[in-house]
């Protein structure tokens, strides 16, 4: 195998897989980066982990002979990412053992791993949550929609390895009605809708997808938006009984799904009631920022008090240090008053972009729902209240 490619051309492609490359292994394999030039001087890059694959594409000029290998991935991001922009750069394979990379004056002779350690098309991952074999579930929708819902709902995953593993992932459902996701980590839960976008079929899908994947397809819709300004870009979705394909351009990502049954958290959203406010977006969050700052350490605790139209946010800490914040609001009640975890309250806060926020506040439940609509996309986002002392 030998050609010649343009350094920006590569690191472009390299950007997008190097995410995929595993840091620590305990195999030779899988941090490997397997190079194949077809007859039609195509040239592939693929990385894959030991649950998913992404492969990228880009076209040659200069071809001298096809073929395939397998070389250290961490190994040729680096070099790349050394090379300067807009030169040539010639990889050769030497020997049968050896890849030599060249620009310039300089030159790195890198070993070639056997095709049997980067055997990335054997995914055979766990069946969809129900079990049952599907035909697959096609869903092709704008980048900037699928980016939008990831980002309003990613943030509400466990950031912990936990024995739930529903909560390192994000469920993705698809149905004739809409396309949604979901995102907890048991203390808040982001459930965002897009009623534009849903399957043709009858049938609904729900799979789980690893926190890593969600990542990846939010860098994937990331890149598109930035480099593709003349049109909106897209990104197919195929939703097999054991994995899921995402395709974007030159791009190809293939997941497996957690094996894990999400809960029906429809039953946790609690039901409107009468019992709401609304304030400005950027406003509560400002003040919850503000009140956080004396906030007890370990319980991170925000007092939250409704009377006559305005709303006070006291936190207090051991040491003594006390914040009392006051902001306007628009409420049908005359007096309410609950404790929230301050920074995750804030968090949420953050992820929603509209002027004003609803916040629906059942007496019969411990949890509580704010809501925001931004043009056909709908996310709710419930969020455990917690206990106040007598």
């Amino acid at each position: 195998m030998k050609f010649t490619v343009q350094s920006d051309e590569m690191q472009s492609v390299l950007d997008q897989l190097k995410g995929v490359i595993p840091q620590r292994t305990a195999t030779h394999s899988q941090p490997n980066a397997r190079v194949t030039v077809d007859d039609n001087d195509g040239l592939e890059l693929s990385c894959s982990d030991t649950s998913m694959l992404l492969q990228g594409r880009l076209e040659l000029e200069d071809v001298t002979e096809g073929g395939e290998v397998s070389i250290p991935g961490s190994n040729l991001v680096q070099i790349f990412a050394k090379i300067p922009p807009a030169t040539t750069v010639e990889l050769e394979q030497v020997t049968e053992s050896t890849v030599q990379i060249k620009n310039g004056r300089d030159v790195w002779d890198l070993a070639v791993m056997p095709k049997s350690a980067h055997n990335v098309h054997a995914y055979q991952g766990p069946r969809a949550m129900d079990g049952k074999d599907h035909s697959p579930t096609v869903l092709e929708l704008p980048t900037s929609i699928l980016l939008d819902l990831l980002q309003r709902s990613s943030f509400a995953m466990s950031t912990l390895n936990e024995s739930r593993h529903y909560l390192n992932g994000t469920l993705f459902e698809v149905g004739p009605e809409h396309f949604r996701v979901v995102a907890t980590n048991s203390i808040y839960m982001a459930v965002c809708t897009d009623e534009n976008y849903k399957s043709e079929t009858t049938e609904r899908i729900r799979v789980v997808l690893p926190q890593k994947a969600i990542f990846e397809l939010q860098h994937l819709c990331r890149s598109a938006t930035k480099d593709d300004e003349d049109e909106e870009p897209a990104i197919k979705l195929t939703f097999e009984a054991r994995r899921l394909t995402a395709e974007r351009g030159p791009f190809t990502l293939t997941t497996n799904y957690l094996e894990t049954t999400y809960p029906q958290y429809e039953q946790i959203i609690p039901e409107e009631t009468d019992r709401k406010f609304m304030a400005n977006t950027r406003e509560l969050e400002g003040a919850v920022d503000k009140a956080v700052i004396c906030a007890a350490e370990v319980s991170n605790a925000v007092k939250i008090d409704i009377e006559d139209n305005v709303l006070s946010l006291n936190a207090s800490n051991e040491k003594g240090d006390q914040a009392e914040i006051e902001i306007p609001v628009e409420s049908d009640m005359d007096e309410f008053t609950m404790l929230v975890e301050g920074t995750r309250f804030k968090q949420i806060l953050h992820a929603i972009d509209d002027e004003n926020v609803c916040l629906n506040l059942p007496s019969d439940t411990s949890h509580f729902l704010m809501e925001g609509e931004r043009r056909d996309m709908k996310y709710r986002y419930v969020m455990a209240r917690m206990r106040l002392r007598p």
